[in-house]
């Protein structure tokens, strides 16, 4: 198992969100006609890509976006995680995360992202996410005090 930080859509992406689709969800169809667009690359200097692989065949997608709901850009936003049902139960997404969390650092002051799914839920706040009932985030993580200067 590695992780990869990318700058275009892996190969399979298709696999992937058609496997995404028929769990019924709908968000890396989101994401596929956004990078179309050209709406959202991950291609802003703070944001990042990452896909997590086994036997070099991506299985898993994250990205981390400067967040598009607040002007703050001291606030990232965990974006499109996804690991394919077979990849599942080998901490694939925690390392997604953690490899996400880790490029933010040095870019934001907070992390937030929005879930529905319980499950999701419960994973973000095993990873110290809390939780947040804000209009435009479920979860959040502080990553630096604001107040504190560098």
């Amino acid at each position: 198992m590695e992780k990869r930080r990318i700058y275009d859509l892996p190969e399979n992406f298709t696999s992937m969100k058609d496997s995404c689709l028929k769990e019924g969800f709908h968000f890396l169809s989101k994401m596929e006609a956004c990078w179309l667009s050209g709406e959202n690359t991950f291609s802003q200097k703070e944001e990042a890509l990452f896909v997590a692989l086994e036997k070099d065949i991506p299985v898993g997608i994250c990205g981390l976006n400067v967040d598009p709901y607040t002007n703050d850009k001291s606030i990232g936003r965990v974006r499109h995680l996804y690991i394919v049902p077979a990849a599942r139960r080998k901490g694939l997404a925690k390392n997604l995360v953690e490899a996400v969390t880790d490029h933010a650092k040095n870019h934001f002051d907070i992390l937030r992202l929005r879930t529905n799914n319980p499950i999701a839920s419960q994973f973000y706040e095993n990873l110290g996410f809390s939780l947040s009932n804000e209009k435009f985030e479920t979860h959040l993580k502080v990553l630096k005090d604001p107040d504190k200067k560098s």
